[in-house]
C-alpha cells in the first residue's frame, strides 16, 4: 500500500525568483535556497546528449545503481514507486528514502518529479538515516543538439552537521550527480 504526503505537504520546489544564493559555479552551476520545508539545492548543467537521450536515461530505473555511483540499491515497489539507498562516505551513515515519482512532457521541456512517501516493503533500517522529506525534480530542455539539466532536490541530508559539511555534500551532490548523468548518456558536460 502506498502511502503519499497529505496534498498540503506535497512538493513544493522553491520558485525560480526565490532567494538562492551561489554556492558552486563551474560546468555544474549550484545554487540553494532555506525554504519553509528545509534548505533545497538546484544543479544546472548542458550535457553534449539530445533530451529524449538523457529522458530515456532517467526513466530507466534498473540503470540507475550503473550510472549514479552514490545509489548502492534501487528496488521498484510498484510502478513509479522506489525505494532507494545512498552510499554515504564513511564514518557517515548511508541514507534511503522511499518516493514516488512522475514524468511530465511539457511543451518545451520533460520533468521527472518525485516526494517522499512510504511503503511497508520498505521500513527504516538500522544503521541508516531515511529522508523523510525527500522531493525534487528533474528539468529537462532543448539547447541546440544537448540538453540543459536542472536537477532540483530538497538537501536536507537527515543529520546534524556543521554547515560547512552540509555546503560540501551539496556541492559534491550535484557535481557527482550531473557527472553521472552525462557519462551515463555517454555524453560530457559542457565547460
Amino acid at each position: 500500500m502506498l502511502l503519499l504526503l497529505p496534498a498540503a505537504l506535497a512538493l513544493a520546489v522553491p520558485p525560480p525568483d526565490a532567494a538562492w544564493a551561489p554556492l558552486h559555479d563551474g560546468p555544474v552551476t549550484i545554487v540553494c535556497v532555506t525554504a519553509a520545508d528545509g534548505p533545497w539545492c538546484r544543479a544546472s548543467a548542458t550535457v553534449t546528449a539530445p533530451p529524449a537521450t538523457i529522458a530515456e536515461l532517467l526513466a530507466s530505473y534498473d540503470r540507475h545503481t550503473e550510472v549514479f555511483h552514490s545509489v548502492s540499491e534501487l528496488v521498484e515497489l510498484a510502478p513509479g514507486l522506489l525505494h532507494i539507498v545512498l552510499d554515504y562516505p564513511s564514518p557517515l551513515a548511508d541514507r534511503d528514502y522511499v518516493a514516488s515519482f512522475t514524468r511530465v512532457d511539457e511543451a518545451d521541456r520533460t520533468v521527472f518529479r518525485w516526494q517522499a512517501a512510504t511503503h511497508p516493503s520498505a521500513p527504516p533500517v538500522d544503521g541508516r538515516v531515511r529522508l523523510e522529506h525527500t522531493a525534487g525534480e528533474w528539468r529537462l530542455s532543448p539547447a541546440g543538439a544537448h540538453t540543459q539539466v536542472e536537477y532540483v532536490w530538497q538537501a536536507d541530508i537527515g543529520a546534524s552537521m556543521p554547515a560547512w559539511i552540509q555546503a560540501r555534500a551539496r556541492k559534491m551532490t550535484g557535481e557527482m550527480v550531473l557527472g553521472d548523468l552525462a557519462k551515463g548518456a555517454g555524453a560530457s558536460l559542457l565547460p
